[in-house]
């Protein structure tokens, strides 16, 4: 695996010779010679695991999920949802907002912001 990143390493460079260099491309040319090595480099890597690591691979009977991991995605997801929708509206947020809002249309002077949120 390791080879293959090497290899993809040592294509960026000749791209970005050839690109830069012969072609005259310029930065656009290293960002497509970069595209490119990447590309060329997840399509050989994931090939490789899909031929050599084949338990990796998923199948039905993992991706259906029971009941029990439904519930805890549920709890968790409740509960995240709750906490996030005070941090949306809790008092602090709500006075701050309003106070910069206040000093933006009347031009009050910055020390109240300061003086509340210090």
């Amino acid at each position: 695996m390791l080879y293959i990143l090497v290899f993809c390493c040592f294509m960026n460079i000749a791209l970005d010779i050839f690109l830069i260099k012969i072609i005259g491309m310029g930065v656009e040319g290293a960002a497509l010679a970069t595209i490119i090595s990447q590309i060329v480099s997840g399509i050989i890597s994931g090939t490789y695991v899909i031929v050599n690591y084949k338990e990796f691979m998923p199948n039905l009977r993992h991706d259906l999920p029971d009941r029990v991991m439904i519930s805890e995605m549920m709890a968790t997801g409740g509960a995240m949802s709750l906490m996030y929708s005070y941090d949306g509206i809790y008092p602090g947020r709500i006075f701050r907002e309003y106070t910069e809002n206040l000093q933006k249309q009347t031009g009050l002077p910055g020390y109240l912001k300061n003086m509340c949120f210090s």
